[in-house]
């Protein structure tokens, strides 16, 4: 479980920062909290990285550990707070298990050069369950040509 927010009510200090919250209570003071939780997935993800190249944008992932994972989807906006579009025609399988996790990769090759996209990895588990990690960015870079002198010797210019 993953807490999403809390509130509370009554006449007490309090600090809420998530995953946290502090209550500062006088002796006989009451306050009434409410926790807002999710149920997360069980995969731990130990990176997700996209790197992206004259054609192409790769993405690469990496679990930890993977329980009860049916597999994985990407989601590719223009923005990052703008609407994402899942990529990915058919659910990428799991490939690790609860004692070791797996890498993955997914090349983006329908990409405009010099569009920065903005990624996100979505994991679903076997009860239909999904979290969200991300986003990321990369974008196609073109090739920057590179221009080097040319040098010529002058062999009549030694042989005097």
């Amino acid at each position: 479980w993953s807490l999403l927010s809390i509130s509370c009510e009554g006449s007490a200090d309090s600090l809420v920062e998530l995953p946290a919250v502090t209550i500062d209570l006088e002796s006989g003071q009451q306050i009434e909290c409410t926790f807002t939780n999710k149920k997360s997935t069980a995969v731990t993800l130990n990176a997700f990285t996209a790197h992206g190249d004259a054609d192409n944008v790769t993405l690469n992932w990496e679990t930890a550990a993977e329980i009860d994972n049916e597999g994985f989807n990407i989601w590719r906006s223009e923005t990052v707070d703008g609407s994402y579009v899942k990529l990915n025609p058919g659910l990428i399988s799991a490939q690790g298990n609860a004692d070791t996790g797996a890498s993955y990769e997914y090349i983006d090759t329908n990409v405009v050069k010099g569009t920065t996209y903005y990624y996100k990895l979505e994991d679903l588990d076997t009860s239909g369950l999904s979290t969200f990690h991300g986003p990321i960015s990369a974008s196609a870079s073109p090739i920057q040509p590179i221009y080097l002198p040319l040098i010529f010797k002058d062999s009549k210019a030694h042989s005097k």
